[in-house]
């Protein structure tokens, strides 16, 4: 209903209609340049595209119609390029606190030459695995300003789980995920059962008290869902079987979909996650000042790094790592 809203005004033709948008707009809460920018750029299957001509107007295009501070810092300006209208509004974007801005950071398309913390809203943007339109639902750094780091000791397979659920990709992800817990030292053998089925969906669950993501819960459905998954994924359920029972188990399938092109990691440390599909061994775990959730980096000289894109590492999404005593280290994205 939001993404239809916004098309039927952007694309209307009628001055006087433009002017009451805009005059209920700026009395009215919510459409923060934030929440415009992924309406009309980050998709899923339930949404379509709003075209642009010119690049820069998937960012100018919408500040008409925004309402907040970041709107008014914003400017458009078409005698600058592409990246650099990008980078200016990525950086207003993150001064503002939105610092879940970076996990679109992953995809190039037009504008190839952005830094790696800059989104390309020129590119089809999926939604992040973060929950990016949605309330904070994880908060990995806590309320600490530390930064840590700890490397990928190892990276396999490409699982590429993406629109269309593949049996055997999920099936190895799945694995996976089962043999670096149980070679990792960093949690109790409940954890680990545990992490069996959260990791694969990122720790989420439909509610079905409100319909909305949310983190899930201790008894959630989605541990039995897991199960099912993995017998009909091996093939130990008939194919009339499979038809039958994925009903029961498209809801965990769903949010496997939904951690697209990913990659199950362990770190020198023992902790268990999930990165993006272009994440290497020897890649870096960061916490940064204020974020959410991990980022995946790769070094590229002293004290400068390379954004790869976010991370759900399992046991540290609610802060419980900042308790530890680590060094303060200054990182520097290019």
């Amino acid at each position: 209903m939001k993404m239809n809203w916004l098309t039927e005004k952007l694309t209307s033709t009628f001055p006087t209609e433009l002017i009451g948008v805009q005059r209920r707009t700026l009395t009215s809460d919510g459409h923060t340049s934030k929440a415009l920018l992924y309406l009309a750029d980050v998709l899923d299957s339930k949404t379509t595209r709003i075209d642009a001509t010119l690049p820069e107007d998937r960012v100018f295009a919408l500040l008409g119609l925004a309402n907040d501070a970041t709107a008014q810092e914003i400017v458009a300006n078409y005698t600058i390029s592409c990246e650099a209208a990008y980078t200016r509004a990525a950086r207003i974007l993150l001064n503002h606190g939105h610092d879940d801005m970076l996990s679109l950071c992953r995809k190039r398309d037009l504008c190839k030459d952005l830094p790696s913390w800059v989104p390309d809203w020129s590119a089809e943007n999926r939604k992040p695995w973060s929950i990016w339109d949605q309330e904070r639902l994880f908060n990995a750094s806590a309320s600490t300003s530390v930064e840590i780091m700890d490397e990928l000791s190892a990276v396999f397979g490409h699982q590429n789980i993406d629109d269309k659920l593949d049996y055997a990709a999920a099936l190895s992800l799945l694995n996976d995920v089962s043999s670096y817990l149980s070679a990792s030292s960093s949690y109790i053998q409940q954890q680990k059962d545990q992490g069996q089925w959260r990791l694969p969906i990122g720790d989420t669950e439909v509610s079905n008290l409100t319909s909305q993501m949310a983190r899930a819960t201790s008894n959630s459905h989605m541990r039995t869902r897991h199960s099912i998954l993995r017998q009909v994924a091996a093939g130990k359920a008939e194919p009339d079987e499979v038809v039958k029972e994925r009903h029961v188990f498209a809801c965990y399938m769903a949010q496997m979909e939904r951690m697209h092109d990913c990659r199950p990691f362990l770190t020198d440390r023992g902790y268990v996650g999930i990165a993006a599909m272009s994440a290497q061994p020897g890649d870096q775990i960061v916490i940064l000042l204020g974020a959410r959730v991990p980022y995946t980096v790769r070094n590229a000289s002293d004290e400068t790094y390379v954004l790869i894109g976010e991370s759900h590492v399992y046991g540290i999404m609610d802060g419980e790592i900042m308790q530890q005593v680590y060094a303060i280290e200054d990182v520097q994205l290019f």
